[in-house]
């Protein structure tokens, strides 16, 4: 290592440089490493070093090439120039100038940080400049948090509210079910999974239906109108109470179709949280006798995997499948002919 305490200019050189208590300036090629200690450093247009830069000292100001890391703790920094390596830097002024190049990844403390030129890497930068935007950032992020919160509560609290008056309207039916239930629990599974696979396919089938219903009452009322057209004799006298009587036929057959929308969604919606009921108070039969304890168990399960679900989004299709498996089981105990809620 070549120890330097009094040079000012570096001009061609290798091998590893460090100097202390000295103002540098590099104005051609270094092949070795620079370390400055209680010094300033220049490297100007024409300089380049080849291997890693330390500084720590009043100013670091970089217009040629490094290729290597650079790190500086110093009042003032600038880099103009280019350099191929990451870049760890604190100070009161950082300034990444125009034609500043950053071919690696850039950590920053300032207290006042510039930035017009182009950085590679990943940046992780603190200034008090961009506080503002740390602080909104953090807001944004804390709204978040607490919407996704709030949306948990909301999306616990309606399933508690539905599932448990339907718990109420069916109670005496609840031993029934278990019994049900214990005696066969895989021909339960398998009749609920195929009411559940009637139940999904439905909706396509409706809407093509219903626009198929909606396009078929169109094409009559050209059929109508047309035939209308050709065969009165008043013709433009007559054709527009044809056509006002065509128009009302066609706007009942279009809303009794859109009406089947909301109903079979309604009846959808209801079997499964029908089913998704007598799931719970299943899983909660299995640790709890008594019927309220049951559903109360069964419920706390699953608010523990939905919480968890949002928490950890990585487990949503553990959670998923646990859902669908309630509801499984519980529209299986459903099929009996005698059921009534």
């Amino acid at each position: 290592m070549l120890w330097l305490f009094s040079i000012l200019q570096i001009s061609d050189t290798s091998g590893n440089i460090k100097i202390k208590d000295q103002d540098v300036v590099i104005s051609g090629n270094v092949n070795g490493d620079v370390s400055i200690e209680n010094g300033s450093l220049v490297i100007l247009e024409e300089g380049e070093v080849k291997g890693s830069v330390s500084v720590f000292g009043d100013s670091c100001n970089i217009f040629g090439k490094i290729r290597g890391n650079l790190s500086a703790i110093s009042k003032s920094i600038v880099i103009k120039g280019s350099i191929y390596g990451d870049v760890s830097l604190i100070g009161l002024l950082v300034k990444i100038k125009e034609n500043g190049y950053i071919n690696g990844n850039v950590s920053i403390v300032a207290a006042n940080f510039e930035n017009k030129g182009e950085i590679e890497g990943e940046k992780s930068i603190i200034s008090i400049n961009s506080l503002p935007f740390v602080l909104q950032n953090n807001k944004i992020k804390f709204e978040r948090k607490l919407d996704k919160r709030i949306s948990i509560l909301i999306l616990l609290l309606s399933i508690f509210v539905i599932t448990f008056l339907i718990f109420l309207f069916s109670k005496r039916k609840i031993d029934e079910f278990f019994e049900r239930f214990r005696q066969n629990p895989l021909k339960t599974i398998i009749t609920g999974l195929a009411i559940l696979l009637i139940i999904i396919p439905i909706l396509p089938i409706v809407l093509f239906l219903v626009f198929g219903f909606v396009l078929l009452a169109f094409i009559l009322a050209l059929i109508v109108g047309s035939i209308a057209l050709i065969i009165t004799i008043i013709g433009i006298i007559i054709l527009p109470f044809y056509l006002i009587a065509i128009l009302v036929v066609l706007l009942i057959i279009i809303f009794l179709t859109l009406l089947a929308i909301p109903i079979y969604v309604i009846i959808a919606l209801l079997l499964i949280a029908i089913g998704l009921t007598y799931g719970i108070v299943i899983i909660g039969k299995l640790i709890a006798k008594n019927d309220y304890l049951a559903y109360a168990f069964g419920f706390f399960i699953l608010a523990v995997l939905t919480t968890l679900s949002y928490i950890f989004p990585y487990i949503s299709p553990i959670y998923f499948v646990f859902l669908t498996l309630l509801v499984i089981m519980g529209l299986g105990l459903i099929k009996n002919k005698k059921f009534s809620l």
